[in-house]
């Protein structure tokens, strides 16, 4: 999924949804994490392309929903 496909699947929401907190659904360990925060740390350049933006999730921080 890209961002602009994010963007156009959040558009879709009710808007009291987006006041709810990021969570992601790990399908391969049935967990539910939240999101900590969205980065774009120069000091990752070696791991992903310069400027990439990523998702940073907090597996300490479990959801259950």
């Amino acid at each position: 999924m890209t961002y602009k496909e994010l963007i156009e699947k959040l558009n879709k929401l009710p808007k009291e949804r987006l006041n709810d907190n990021i969570t992601v659904y790990d399908s391969g360990t049935d967990e539910y994490v939240g999101v900590y925060d969205l980065f774009s740390p120069n000091e990752h350049a070696y791991l992903l392309d310069q400027g990439h933006v990523f998702l940073v999730m907090n597996s300490n921080m479990v959801v259950i929903e």
